[in-house]
């Protein structure tokens, strides 16, 4: 005795043929829904990814820094404009932004400006450091945790960056690489 091992019926291979018949429209009409679907997701990933929303205060955190283990503690950069930027050494993007964020830390530190860098390597300050030296890095930098990524509204990818005004209010988050023109923007509209 044999088995049908399909299960389609007569109506289903009509159905199956018709599909066949029309693959082209039907293909033509799932891309158009993918590239809907899409944007929609683009849009709902630009709402949930702000994390932190303006107004938000700044959390607050005390690490040592790389290399000198010096005390860096939010609170002591009340009356300032920082950009906290978090990144990785295994980052390429994180590696591209950061000439940017040493530029940034000259032009306008001495207007009350400072950048913060929060790497999230776990391969110790060793390799932080060795990169800093490596990029020329100007300003603070520690390594964060778990609980600080959290405290930033979930940051799971680098680079992510936040504009905290003079008051400490989160003014912006910055997901993925973002071009020195396009902080540099942002930074002299905040410090004035």
């Amino acid at each position: 005795m044999l088995y049908n091992l399909t299960p389609f019926g007569r109506r289903d291979k009509c159905l199956i043929n018709s599909f066949l018949k029309n693959k082209k429209t039907i293909c033509k009409a799932l891309k158009r829904l993918g590239v809907v679907f899409s944007l929609c997701l683009a849009l709902l990933s630009l709402t949930v990814t702000q994390g932190l929303s303006a107004a938000t205060k700044v959390p607050d955190f005390s690490f040592p820094s790389v290399p000198d283990k010096e005390r860096i503690d939010i609170r002591d950069f009340r009356g300032k404009v920082v950009l906290i930027n978090f990144w990785a050494t295994w980052c390429p993007p994180c590696l591209k932004e950061m000439p940017s964020l040493v530029s940034l830390q000259d032009e306008y530190g001495p207007q009350g400006f400072s950048v913060i860098g929060i790497s999230i390597d776990q391969s110790g300050p060793k390799v932080v450091a060795n990169m800093m030296k490596k990029i020329g890095v100007n300003y603070p930098v520690i390594i964060g945790d778990g609980k600080l990524s959290r405290d930033f509204g979930g940051v799971t990818g680098v680079p992510v960056s936040f504009l905290i005004d003079r008051s400490g209010n989160v003014l912006k988050r910055y997901t993925g690489f973002v071009s020195h023109k396009d902080f540099d923007e942002d930074i002299k509209v905040v410090i004035r």
